[in-house]
């Protein structure tokens, strides 16, 4: 965030970038990640098919090989901050993935819906606190998972985002916002 303008990342990219490694999200972002195991019946009211926009009466029948993994993601914009300045946190996010400034947004929807107005093709905005749960493989908790949840190893960021949908977001979008003096202050170098 700096000259008024700010570099949001998609989910997508975040998902390449942990599963790479260099890590700064959830490998899981904005993903369902499923892995059956060996014939599953599928009718219009199984989680996946209601997931799937599956409509039909009659019942489809899947069959996995051992180890078969589905992996339904989608992608949009993340602006994300915690909702605890704290020291800890501060130097946490440092060691952690380099972050060497932090500052205070007093009222974060309203950078959010700031930020929307200056995105190009945007369509939705989520606004809202992560909900931080511990995922496994239970049909209803694989397809719970939305773009507020996240997994309980991240919950030290207490963490609340905006998922801003656009039409085919890429790997970055850079937002000028004019007056983004009025958005943010407490500015710290760490």
């Amino acid at each position: 965030m700096r000259d008024n303008t700010l570099r949001l990342s998609s989910a997508g990219a975040v998902r390449v970038s942990e599963s790479g490694g260099a890590g700064y999200g959830d490998a899981a972002e904005l993903a369902t990640l499923w892995a059956p195991e060996g014939e599953v019946v599928l009718t219009k009211d199984h989680p996946f098919a209601k997931r799937m926009g599956y409509t039909k009466d009659g019942p489809v029948r899947m069959v996995f090989e051992p180890g078969a993994k589905i992996n339904l993601s989608s992608n949009a914009y993340l602006f994300c901050a915690s909702s605890n300045r704290s020291s800890a946190l501060i130097a946490r996010m440092k060691d952690e993935f380099g972050y060497d400034v932090s500052f205070r947004i007093p009222d974060f929807t309203a950078l959010a819906r700031r930020i929307v107005i200056e995105t190009p093709n945007f369509h939705k905005l989520y606004v809202g606190k992560v909900e931080y749960r511990d995922f496994d493989q239970r049909l209803d908790e694989v397809f719970e998972r939305n773009a507020m949840h996240k997994d309980t190893r991240f919950a030290w960021q207490n963490e609340i985002r905006a998922v801003i949908g656009v039409q085919n977001p890429s790997d970055d979008l850079i937002v000028k916002i004019p007056g983004m003096e009025a958005y943010v202050c407490d500015w710290e170098s760490h």
